[in-house]
């Protein structure tokens, strides 16, 4: 038998743990000064989630047994469990805090050992956070433990602590303990199945032996028991059979259940749940058979999903379940067979002919039904129908093309009949439309080409009978076939149409259409070859949005839509394009928009580089091979001047981490593709050469000597030219913010890029260099310890 000293060093192979530097300026006394200062307010902190912090940056942080003793916290957990356990707020702090201890090899015994001794005073009085503090410590134990320890089995066996799992799972307690209770309650039947066997022993500390099936067995018992409500019982006894992850032991688990409540034909009744316990303990067609007997309707559609869940176990059930809905379920039943959850889903579409019988019966739905709306029953059927082929398709299932493009079809008919159709229909038939396009899936399929639904779902999007929600779904669904469809001349009948569907979206009242509208612009954009008159109604129509439209959703859209125009507008409206480009980096409001700018300003080095290709090739410079030297100075210059580097310089500088994180990782590349900084130290090289051939020789300078009054009038004159600017810059802004004109943004040249970029490189480095892992620790330790003394940030923020 393994002995304490075996299990030790066992754990110690089993388990090697990686030790984290803590070294931060008095980490350790801050963390001990925030242990007192919350020992001596008894846990009762002016913020409440201070604690909960603190027991997650500890997790993140100590690894090592040093950690906790020099930072006070074992110190800190014995004290409140031997002088102050009836203290509900400071307990479950402890725990938490022996929950991190334990998964530290050399403190698991010690932890262990400390709640043995303690337990009965922890769990004296039923108290919901220290129960829940308790049961997430047992499973963590049982998570972290590799191998069999005396003082685990020791835990797990206290009556205390199996009696506070059994009031829990039979009292009316919270949803949250009740869960953590049956979940240790299968932790430590786990814990003890490890070697399953029925001669399983271990050696404790006082030299007995235990039997870990006997062990087992009473616990069961005692579920049974102590359980005393059966329809908790049942549902709890329905989590163990399906989160049990043990062949043995869900095996054991199964017998037990069907010899304590389905041997006897008394002991069976045909609630839900029984049922579907029945069903898991005895996974056989010929149980699944007799339960789909049972009168009651709900109980025959929940056994369906419980079913459908199983098919990839038990093949058998896929019979089974098409003879059902074929043979004995209702329309109704049918149809909330399909609209069920979307793990019941993904087991449908994984069971070939259940999937195939599903969309046949659906098709046959259809037909019956779409003939006369007038009913509500028909429309929740018909409804029910769009959501299973959207869910299906969305999961990128497999159907058959030609049943699919007869299907929409179908949907078709029904969008070009105006009348009696209700918005809910049309709105999921654009919805159907447009994840079909967007997955592909018709791509190759000529039965259904994207003119067959462009006229009827532009209509929709630009009618004044139309709901707010069914333009949306319209507008994107026409995104989505213009994204797919690749013959330009197929589509061009339809471009005017698509154009004012455009125009009108962008007036529209709410923000959800407007973002649409400027979806379907990008890839309007994209698809047709567009006049520069065209141009212009469109640059228009963004510069708007970029300045005067509040919501920004509709502006992160817009800022998409940006980033497309760019690559195929005309050389006479870049610089326009280019102006709003800057104007979103440099005065949006919004850091998405900023952030999505940046996609913007990649595709302007993109069309600079294809714009310079073309040139060379034009002029046989680079005839048939791609430029991949960027030592041009014109390419160079172009970036000056069309302001990509003023750009990027303001994204590196931005005040949110987000945007600047994206502009950093930009700029880093466009840098390192034109090697910005190697160009321009040879074009400083060559002006140097330059004044040094014109006998211009640098460094010298000439002394000049300066009255006293002089140097006074000079700094005067600064001043008050440094104030006259500040109330300048100031007058500007008010007159742009009444006028809501584009920003007017100074271009950065090459040299001035540079420099700045550097000096932030610099600046950065220097914050990296002074940050420690240890920093969101320190800074909830300084909150609590400032918590106590009365002058924390709370207290002095002007709230208004």
């Amino acid at each position: 038998m393994p002995s304490l000293e075996d299990w030790k060093q066992n754990e110690k192979k089993n388990n090697p743990k990686m030790e984290v530097d803590t070294g931060h300026p008095c980490l350790m006394e801050k963390y001990k000064r925030a242990l007192e200062v919350i020992y001596s307010c008894n846990g009762d902190l002016k913020d409440y989630t201070y604690l909960s912090l603190l027991v997650t940056e500890t997790g993140k942080l100590f690894t090592a047994e040093k950690d906790f003793l020099n930072s006070g916290t074992l110190e800190f957990t014995r004290k409140i469990l031997e002088e102050n356990p009836r203290n509900m707020a400071l307990l479950p702090l402890a725990l938490n805090l022996i929950e991190i201890m334990i998964q530290v090899d050399e403190l698991r015994l010690k932890m262990l050992q400390l709640l043995n001794e303690k337990l009965d005073s922890i769990l004296e009085e039923s108290d919901n956070s220290v129960m829940a503090a308790m049961f997430q410590c047992c499973m963590t134990i049982q998570k972290s433990s590799t191998a069999y320890c005396p003082e685990t089995i020791r835990l797990f066996t206290q009556r205390k602590l199996l009696d506070s799992i059994f009031w829990s799972l039979n009292a009316s307690t919270c949803f949250h303990v009740t869960q953590l209770a049956i979940r240790c309650y299968l932790a430590i039947l786990t814990y003890m199945s490890q070697q399953l066997s029925s001669t399983a022993t271990l050696q404790n500390l006082s030299g007995q032996h235990v039997n870990l099936a006997k062990l087992r067995h009473n616990l069961l018992l005692d579920l049974f028991e102590k359980v005393t409500n059966s329809k908790k019982k049942l549902g709890h006894l329905k989590f163990l059979m399906r989160h049990c992850e043990n062949p043995g032991l869900k095996k054991e688990l199964s017998d037990f259940i069907v010899g304590k409540l389905f041997q006897e034909p008394g002991n069976c009744d045909n609630s839900a749940d029984s049922c579907i316990l029945r069903l898991l303990t005895s996974p056989k067609v010929e149980t699944a058979k007799a339960l789909l007997t049972v009168p009651d309707q709900r109980t025959r559609q929940i056994l369906l999903y419980q079913m459908t869940r199983m098919l990839q176990e038990n093949g058998d059930f896929e019979a089974l379940i098409i003879d059902y809905l074929s043979t004995q379920a209702t329309d109704s039943n049918f149809v909330r067979y399909i609209t069920c959850d979307d793990d019941v889903i993904d087991h449908v579409i994984k069971t070939r002919g259940l999937f195939t019988f599903l969309l046949e019966k659906c098709d046959s739905l259809w037909i019956q039904h779409s003939q006369d709306l007038s009913e509500h029953n028909t429309q929740q059927i018909l409804g029910s129908i769009l959501k299973f082929h959207i869910n299906c398709n969305k999961k990128r299932a497999k159907p058959d093309e030609n049943k699919l493009a007869d299907f929409l079809l179908k949907c078709k008919q029904m969008l070009q009949r105006y009348l009696g159709v209700p918005d809910s229909l049309k709105a999921a038939i654009c919805d159907l439309i447009k994840v079909v396009y967007e997955n592909g899936i018709l791509k190759s399929n000529n039965e259904v080409s994207a003119t067959d639904f462009i006229q009827a779902v532009s209509y929709l999007a630009i009618s004044s009978a139309s709901t707010w929600q069914l333009k949306d779904s319209a507008l994107e669904a026409l995104a989505a076939i213009l994204s797919q469809e690749d013959s330009d001349e197929l589509l061009q009948e339809s471009k005017d149409v698509l154009k004012n569907v455009i125009l009108n979206g962008h007036q529209h009242g709410e923000s959800y259409v407007r973002g649409s509208s400027f979806k379907l612009l990008s890839v309007y954009i994209h698809t047709f070859t567009i006049s520069t008159t065209e141009e212009l109604e469109f640059i228009t129509k963004i510069e708007a949005t970029m300045l005067f439209d509040q919501e920004a959703i509709v502006r992160r859209i817009c800022i998409d839509a940006l980033s497309a125009f760019v690559l195929k507008i005309s050389k006479e409206n870049l610089v326009h394009l280019l102006n709003i480009g800057l104007h979103a980096i440099s005065s949006d409001l919004d850091w998405e928009v900023k952030k999505k700018s940046a996609k913007f300003w990649s595709n302007v080095v993109t069309r600079l580089k294809t714009d310079f290709t073309a040139r060379n090739e034009l002029n046989n410079f680079a005839a048939k091979k791609q430029l991949t030297c960027y030592d041009d100075e014109q390419l160079i210059t172009a970036l000056e001047s069309h302001g990509v580097l003023t750009a990027l310089l303001l994204g590196c500088q931005d005040y949110e981490a987000a945007v600047r994180e994206e502009y950093i990782v930009l700029t880093e590349a466009i840098m390192q593709e034109f090697d910005l900084a190697q160009h321009s130290l040879n074009k400083l090289r060559k002006l140097d050469l330059e004044d040094s051939s014109k006998g211009n020789i640098r460094g010298t300078t000439e002394d000049f000597d300066y009255e006293e009054e002089d140097i006074v009038d000079t700094i005067e004159s600064v001043v008050e030219a440094e104030d006259s600017d500040l109330l300048k810059n100031l007058v500007v802004k008010q007159d742009q913010e009444a006028k809501k004109e584009l920003t007017k943004v100074k271009k950065q040249d090459l040299n001035e890029f540079l420099q700045e970029y550097t000096s932030l490189e610099q600046k950065a480095k220097k914050v990296e260099e002074g940050r420690s892992e240890a920093d969101t620790l320190v800074s909830i330790l300084e909150d609590i310890i400032h918590s106590d003394s009365g002058d924390g940030l709370v207290e002095i923020i002007d709230c208004y």
